[in-house]
């Protein structure tokens, strides 16, 4: 009984972080629903007023390669610039901060609240990687 239960709390997790990844991603016009990926990381903190984060870390090295063009084309078809960050670096500190660098291939997209800079949702595609960050902050 006791490892039927955690097998069923961890398929119900998997697929609740995958709806979340596919939620999250979709807010910034991304589908990936055809995307084999993997959560690297994963953390969220929101405090009871609303401010608060969403950081997650995809890699899509299992992906084929047809998919990840389609990734590619989808960012572009939203706007993506070309890596580095070179707007609102400020934003880009401790584990962002790298992506300000010019060694690091792919494209970004960053959308900023008009009435406030420091809220802001931000979405990275590692080309060498083959990995996605994205990142929320809401204050």
């Amino acid at each position: 009984m006791n490892r039927f239960a955690a097998i069923l709390i961890a398929i119900v997790f998997a697929c609740s972080c995958q709806g979340r990844m596919e939620s999250v991603y979709g807010n910034m016009g991304m589908d990936l629903r055809n995307m084999k990926y993997t959560v690297v990381e994963s953390n969220e903190q929101w405090m009871p007023n609303g401010d608060g984060e969403f950081y997650a870390r995809l890699s899509f090295s299992s992906a084929s390669e047809e998919a990840i063009e389609d990734f590619k084309r989808q960012m572009l078809d939203n706007g993506a610039k070309e890596l580095p960050v070179a707007d609102q670096p400020t934003i880009l500190l401790g584990r962002l901060e790298p992506y300000r660098e010019p060694f690091h291939k792919g494209y970004y997209i960053i959308k900023l609240d008009s009435n406030d800079t420091r809220n802001y949702e931000l979405l990275i595609f590692d080309e060498d990687t083959e990995e996605s960050i994205i990142q929320i902050e809401v204050l």
